[in-house]
């Protein structure tokens, strides 16, 4: 799992950042999630996923 990219805002994600390669907690998740997180993005409602996405997409076009 460690090529595997996981977006998460609750307890029910702590599982899945423990085992996935890189973890996104969003920007209105749980501490406890944050804490241990890759990084944080915005929240849902300001599309925190869309985001993350967009960077990536954008440098495998350079």
């Amino acid at each position: 799992m460690k090529d595997v990219l996981c977006f998460g805002d609750d307890f029910n994600d702590l599982g899945l950042f423990q085992s996935c390669g890189y973890s996104i907690a969003m920007g209105n998740a749980i501490k406890e999630l944050k804490e241990i997180a890759s990084e944080t993005t915005e929240t849902n409602d300001k599309d925190g996923v869309a985001i993350i996405l967009e960077r990536i997409v954008s440098s495998f076009e350079r």
